[in-house]
């Protein structure tokens, strides 16, 4: 889905909105208001946090210390996109901070995550200075904090950050929703990745378009991999048994010729689809269906279905422009698939949002509902590909009816855990990234900010900046810190990167950094 299209979408009911008093004029300075891709709920810390789990809040380490106790708040699951009916938000994808910040009481920091380019829409949108009436098209879905649902986290209140060591209360289940103007904006990928090659049937008009960094800026944040992800039921097969003979490995051009629909069967590049076992210990969360990988050894079954069910993603999603970018150079994806749930009539799907792709592999028990696809294919990104078995409750992982594939030979984290889970050492973080950080694994993009540069200064810039070189500094000690890589290229701000190479372009090539790089050996 093009900008244009965002935008224009979310003009209507923007603008009834406005109409019956959803948006109210704000002072200048109240809020700081954020929207993009779902990556960045990664650094408003979590609802409910348990013992050893890794999470940092960045709006929290901005609180005044010493003000009132800072409030958190997260949507409900599954309510609707003021701006696009057809978006179902799930729960914690709408984030708001409530503290005092800089003397000012009650500052409010908000994030929504769901797709880049509806980021790239609100801010391509003219800023309008508080207390005017923004524009519609700058207006993006959150939640009201202490509105309708809000009830207090599991446990009770307070609660503690663990990367920040701060206390909070902490409340869920908010369905109050609101329209607020975008102040700033994130993106798993550069909008120039964006191209008119990249299509699907659901988005309209169906093909992405470019977007240029007119009137914006855009900047590297963090380096984040992505995994290419198979169902449990997917095996290397004997050559002479064809007995289940374990984990496979693909190309990037095998990867590319599933996703362009030149390739159709494992059987084609000579694996195979073998029945589950019972998930062990069990998993109520996934669908039916779901289950282990059979061990080594296990008979081929002639009646089990061979064919490859592939789970991409729409192309408002910044995570599917990053593949195409990346994996998909020489060939088109198919521009066709299934949309809706559940996903279990179709061999290709297009799921919604991240937790659905992963739950079109391993399936999901909870609304909406869906079987498992054991024979699946799908890409996430590295941390949600990783296993709950081996990162613990809370911590990242949601991945137990599938498993990573190496691609070209490498994975884009060892996936083993740091000694604390909470926070990992400098040298514990470099060994786990090792492959992308030094060019070696494709699959990875920037996630990147993205500013206005036209129109009146925004009042919030240098609260802004400090947000920014907050994930820096406590990256680690997040949720996805283990496996994502400091790359901070803010405009005018220092440089704090942890990666050997660069990406001008999301498709690349790679540029080394200067001087020797040891770690890479």
């Amino acid at each position: 889905m093009s900008p244009k299209l965002i935008t224009g979408r979310g003009r209507v009911a923007a603008a009834a909105a406005i109409a019956v008093g959803l948006l109210t004029p704000y002072a200048a300075q109240a809020d700081l208001n954020i929207v993009g891709s779902t990556h960045g709920q990664n650094y408003q810390g979590v609802a409910n946090p348990v013992a050893g789990q890794a999470a940092a809040s960045i709006p929290l380490s901005l609180c005044d210390a010493g003000g009132p106790m800072p409030e958190r708040y997260q949507n409900q699951g599954n309510i609707t996109d003021l701006t696009d009916a057809n978006i179902l938000i799930p729960a914690g994808n709408i984030v708001v901070w409530r503290c005092t910040v800089g003397g000012v009481p009650n500052f409010a920091f908000r994030y929504t995550g769901g797709f880049s380019a509806k980021g790239y829409g609100n801010i391509k949108a003219p800023y309008v200075l508080p207390p005017g009436t923004p524009n519609a098209a700058a207006l993006f879905t959150t939640i009201v904090p202490g509105g309708t649902g809000c009830t207090a986290a599991t446990g009770g209140n307070p609660k503690t950050d663990p990367g920040t060591g701060r206390q909070y209360n902490s409340f869920q289940s908010c369905s109050q929703k609101e329209l607020v103007q975008a102040d700033f904006a994130t993106s798993d990928t550069k909008g120039t990745a964006f191209t008119n090659t990249m299509c699907d049937p659901q988005t309209v008009p169906s093909c992405a378009s470019p977007i240029s960094d007119t009137g914006i800026v855009s900047f590297p944040i963090t380096a984040t991999p992505f995994a290419m992800i198979v169902g449990n039921g997917v095996q290397k097969c004997d050559p002479v048994t064809q007995a289940a003979a374990g984990k496979i490995t693909l190309t990037r051009l095998q990867v590319e010729a599933i996703f362009s629909g030149q390739v159709s069967s494992w059987n084609q590049l000579g694996y195979c689809v073998y029945p589950v076992q019972a998930l062990s210990p069990p998993d109520g969360a996934l669908g039916a269906g779901a289950g282990d990988m059979s061990p080594i050894g296990t008979p081929f079954n002639g009646s089990i279905d061979q064919s490859i069910v592939t789970c991409s993603r729409p192309v408002t999603a910044g995570t599917r422009i990053a593949f195409d970018a990346t994996m998909m150079k020489d060939a088109a994806e198919v521009s066709y698939g299934t949309y809706t749930f559940p996903f279990n009539t179709d061999i290709n799907y297009l799921a919604p949002t991240v937790a659905d792709g992963l739950a079109c592999v391993q399936g999901r028990a909870a609304a909406p509902t869906t079987p498992a696809n054991n024979n699946a294919i799908t890409y996430n990104r590295a941390d949600e590909s990783a296993s709950p078995l081996v990162f613990g409750t809370g911590n990242v992982g949601r991945m137990r009816g599938g498993y990573p594939v190496p691609v070209d030979g490498a994975l884009p984290s060892n996936y083993l855990a740091p000694a604390v889970l909470a926070n990992p050492t400098s040298a514990e973080r470099a060994v786990s990234q090792k492959e992308f950080r030094c060019g070696r694994y494709p699959f990875w993009s920037d996630w990147v900010g993205i500013q206005r540069t036209s129109g009146p200064a925004n009042p919030n810039q240098a609260l802004w900046n400090q947000y920014v070189a907050a994930i820096g500094t406590l990256l680690p000690k997040t949720t996805t810190g283990y496996f994502w890589a400091r790359n901070v290229r803010q405009p005018g701000q220092p440089v704090n990167t942890e990666m050997s190479v660069t990406k001008g372009e999301t498709k690349g090539p790679i540029n080394f950094e200067p001087g020797d790089h040891p770690a890479c050996r």
